[in-house]
């Protein structure tokens, strides 16, 4: 029996449970690391404020996160996981089998010790996401679409209650006192503003899709919570990127109400605005950008692409290892942080972090990956007008978008890379379903 085929009926072997009937303990052992996840493995409570070149983007440095950080938090995240995980091993193993290009990346982040520039930190960063990868397996065993979205959105209300708490209790931890360009920005329980606004949009689409749906009180309160934390957190691109989400359901919920003609002429007139947008934005880049308080060199980012990609040339096929690229002042990173004179810890491009990581070979695989995520999105868009799959198709064209300026993909300990990993088995296992479904529906009658 073919993997798939397997995949299908382990799944329909054991159906999914509502939220409602979720136990304590189940809902305890899924929220701690979805909370681990979501801060990138790091609490604002155990930073300093000073920017360090970590594996995890948009952190600062840890002052000493003693036996609590380094050994108890971890594991009782990865405990948890490795339990749900080996509670639904069947269809998990099933879905790693079927999605064999996302298995193949999280082996080959834990294969690369072997060329890496520090061999330890590689196995282990490569071990903690090739369980990220399962975790994610587990999460679309386990939950249906719209079960799944109900508890992230549980999970954005917590992340907001307790990140209100840090702000106005614990503003030494809760806010960025000591970052320059936004002194005072809302950070709350994560380690920086940035990582705290990404966490939030795509928490927040997921709850823009729900309350499409079905609009509660709580759902409010949760939106509003969550956008007065990204309101505070001052990431301007968090915040165009949930309104690009915004308007992708606003054209989806419109072009099933519409003949085929008419939704076909309204997607020639999106791509043809899509195109003159980023025509006049090419054209006259130093305005919008100056708009939105960034220079040319995208506060530099230009320049460091430009410096990374040489190091991607001495390094093309496999690259240095999995998060084994930034050793501060060691190595290839201490040479082009000395280029730029301040420290970083990230390529500020998803993409290009990929090569210096895997190389051009990992880079491959995972545009093969989003290549087929994207196609099974466009099947789920157009076949689906109930809008089951939108947040997934959502976040494969976020991951695509935001990666360009960001790193949202293979890292570990990083809720957004597992939710890229749930959303390719989400559209792909939606598209085979409903052209199933539609083929069948397009059947001859027997008589």
């Amino acid at each position: 029996m073919p993997a798939t085929a397997r995949a299908q009926t382990a799944m329909a072997r054991q159906p999914t449970v509502a939220l409602a009937r979720l136990g304590f303990r189940e809902i305890a052992w899924i929220v701690i690391p979805l909370i681990f996840f979501a801060v990138r493995g790091a609490f604002s409570f155990q930073s300093d404020g000073d920017a360090a070149g970590g594996f995890s983007p948009g952190t600062v440095a840890v002052r000493d996160p003693g036996l609590l950080g380094t050994v108890i938090l971890p594991a009782a995240a990865y405990g948890c996981a490795l339990l749900l995980i080996r509670s639904r091993a069947r269809e998990v193993f099933a879905l790693a089998r079927e999605f064999k290009l996302l298995t193949i990346l999280a082996l080959a982040a834990i294969v690369s010790f072997a060329w890496s520039q520090d061999p330890a930190h590689s196995l282990l960063m490569g071990t903690c996401y090739l369980i990220d990868t399962l975790f994610a397996f587990y999460l679309v065993a386990r939950f249906e679409p719209d079960e799944l979205m109900r508890l992230l959105e549980r999970l954005l209300l917590l992340l907001c209650v307790i990140s209100v708490v840090m702000v106005f209790a614990f503003p030494q931890y809760g806010r960025s006192q000591l970052d320059a360009r936004n002194p005072d920005a809302w950070a709350g329980i994560f380690s920086s503003r940035s990582a705290a606004c990404r966490a939030y949009e795509y928490l927040l689409a997921a709850s823009l899709v729900l309350w499409r749906k079905h609009r509660t009180a709580q759902r409010a309160i949760t939106m509003l919570l969550a956008l007065l934390m990204m309101a505070n957190g001052h990431v301007v691109t968090t915040m165009l990127m949930l309104a690009l989400f915004a308007a992708y359901l606003g054209v989806q919920h419109l072009s099933h109400r519409l003949t085929k003609r008419t939704s076909f002429a309204l997607l020639l007139f999106v791509v043809a605005a899509t195109a003159a947008a980023s025509a006049s934005i090419y054209c006259f880049s130093s305005v919008v950008l100056g708009a939105l308080g960034r220079d040319p060199t995208l506060t530099g980012r230009t320049e460091i692409w430009a410096v990374l990609l040489e190091s991607v040339r001495k390094r093309p096929l496999l690259g240095y290892g999995f998060c084994a690229f930034w050793q501060g002042l060691n190595g290839e990173s201490g040479a082009v942080i000395h280029r730029f004179h301040w420290t970083f810890g990230y390529a500020h491009n998803g993409y290009l972090e990929i090569c210096l990581q895997l190389g051009l070979a990992g880079l491959a695989i995972f545009l093969a990956t989003l290549a087929k995520a994207l196609r099974d999105a466009w099947v789920c868009t157009r076949m689906d007008p109930s809008g089951r799959y939108d947040w997934y198709v959502g976040i494969v064209l976020l991951m695509l978008i935001q990666n360009v300026d960001d790193c949202t993909v293979l890292w570990p300990r990083d809720l957004l890379s597992i939710l890229y990993i749930v959303a390719c088995c989400a559209v792909a296992l939606g598209a085979r379903s409903l052209t199933q479904n539609n083929s069948h529906l397009r059947e001859p009658l027997c008589v």
